[in-house]
């Protein structure tokens, strides 16, 4: 993910897989592209700042009203294979999703946004169901922007502009 639109010589905006075992140089490139042309935000450039991936499905973030020529706000997903984005999923966020983490059957996203799912308030940090998108109820309440996210077992680490999260004062670390 990033901010560009041609990779190896190839037409792709702001997401692409590329392959580590290509036979020849100007090969790496894959087939896979969420994005033919269409990634777009409302007053400003757009860009993927984030990625998860878990079994088939590719979880992004950033900066963007339309991927994959569907409209999405901030947040989507595609299926691995063909790059579709999947229509069911799309919780959506108000700004920026800088960080995204997935383990199990949650997606934890991390940025700048202070609502999800359309009028949830989720302050920076949000976790969402990774098959149907729902917002759930993990609510730390970060007060300033989230741009690291790791989960690792039942803890999740993040990292920010934060001075208190989780109900508690942890300047730009916290678990």
């Amino acid at each position: 993910g990033g901010d560009f639109t041609m990779v190896d010589g190839q037409a792709r905006n702001s997401a692409v897989a590329l392959s580590a075992s290509a036979a020849s140089a100007g090969a790496y490139t894959t087939v896979w592209n969420p994005n033919p042309g269409a990634v777009a935000s409302v007053g400003g450039a757009s860009t993927v700042r984030a990625l998860a991936v878990q079994g088939e499905r590719v979880y992004v973030g950033g900066v963007f009203g339309v991927i994959g020529r569907v409209p999405r706000s901030n947040l989507a997903a595609f299926d691995a294979v063909s790059g579709a984005v999947l229509a069911g999923w799309n919780p959506g966020a108000d700004n920026p999703v800088e960080a995204l983490a997935v383990a199990g059957d949650t997606v934890y996203a991390g940025g700048a946004f202070t609502q999800v799912g359309g009028n949830v308030e989720r302050r920076r940090l949000a976790a969402f169901d990774a098959l149907t998108g729902a917002v759930l109820e993990w609510n730390p309440n970060a007060d300033g922007f989230v741009y690291a996210l790791v989960v690792e077992g039942s803890r999740v680490y993040v990292g920010g502009t934060f001075g208190n999260v989780g109900g508690g004062t942890h300047s730009k670390l916290a678990a």
